[in-house]
């Protein structure tokens, strides 16, 4: 991912921000209005969002499927087609409507432009300046709970946030039919997460099968993460939710401890220090 100061979308939402207020998340449709878009909601049953522009002129309509599950998402697939509208690299008409696996999804599989449409809503429903004292702390799923209910979003929404701005090593994952479809770990986490067939070990695999809705609990860290310089026995805290509305299961994985074998800091340590490494006979430099 770009850094911050030269990644076009957080520029043009911290400039969409600044033009429409901090709480523009709540005010999407009048925002919208005053973009020049007509949002309607429509029945269709391919798709949940679609852009259509009026060519050579600064205006166009935003068709909304009228049945989507959550006000949440409903607001969040809005902030996705304004993305669609506003963001620099995306002038050119958009050529199909947004189906519903690429609405609240950071498969990387997708095609830029719908990652691109995410982040933005992302940033414009939940401003990182307003997420500073939630993020002083572990993230949990009752952190993203509340997240939501204060923004209006969904829960999938808030937890990618949270993810995303974490220091902390927590991951996010999303499953359905059984496979873990996508994941978005922080960028302190340091892992890869496995995707298909999910582990039987993990609560995620056992939520497919029966009637609980919401389990947290240690599992094996390899029934989630590759084995490659994984600690033997190490563990990794995984809560996971069934969304029933959606037929999928999200879970926040969370690394409490250190499971990796060495790291590179291990290596620095363990080298020998010479002590003539000390003055200006030395035989090694700083590079």
């Amino acid at each position: 991912m770009a850094s911050t100061q030269n990644d076009i979308v957080v520029l043009a939402a911290k400039a969409f921000l600044e033009e429409f207020g901090l709480d523009c998340g709540i005010r999407l449709e009048e925002v919208a209005s005053r973009l020049g878009l007509h949002v309607q909601e429509v029945e269709a049953t391919s798709f949940d969002g679609a852009l259509v522009r009026i060519t050579g002129s600064p205006i166009g309509t935003v068709a909304i499927r009228n049945d989507i599950p959550e006000v949440g998402r409903k607001r969040f697939t809005l902030a996705h087609e304004i993305g669609h509208y506003i963001l620099p690299n995306q002038q050119a008409d958009i050529p199909t409507p947004c189906r519903p696996f690429a609405i609240e999804s950071w498969d990387s599989s997708l095609s830029s432009p719908e990652i691109d449409a995410n982040r933005f809503a992302a940033e414009i429903l939940l401003p990182r300046e307003l997420l500073r004292d939630e993020l002083k702390h572990q993230p949990t799923l009752d952190t993203a709970r509340r997240v939501a209910s204060r923004f209006g979003t969904s829960l999938t929404a808030a937890t990618f946030r949270l993810v995303e701005l974490s220091t902390y090593r927590i991951a996010m994952v999303i499953s359905s039919e059984g496979k873990a479809r996508w994941y978005r770990p922080s960028d302190e986490f340091g892992r890869a997460v496995r995707t298909g067939p999910l582990d039987r070990r993990t609560l995620a695999h056992d939520l497919f099968a029966g009637n609980v809705s919401t389990v947290s609990a240690c599992v094996p860290a390899d029934a989630w993460l590759f084995e490659h310089n994984l600690r033997e026995g190490a563990s990794i805290w995984e809560h996971s939710i069934f969304l029933r509305s959606y037929d999928q299961v999200l879970t926040l994985l969370e690394l409490r401890e250190r499971v990796e074998v060495t790291t590179d800091y291990d290596e620095d340590e363990g080298e020998d220090l010479d002590p003539e490494d000390f003055t200006l006979s030395r035989k090694r430099w700083p590079r």
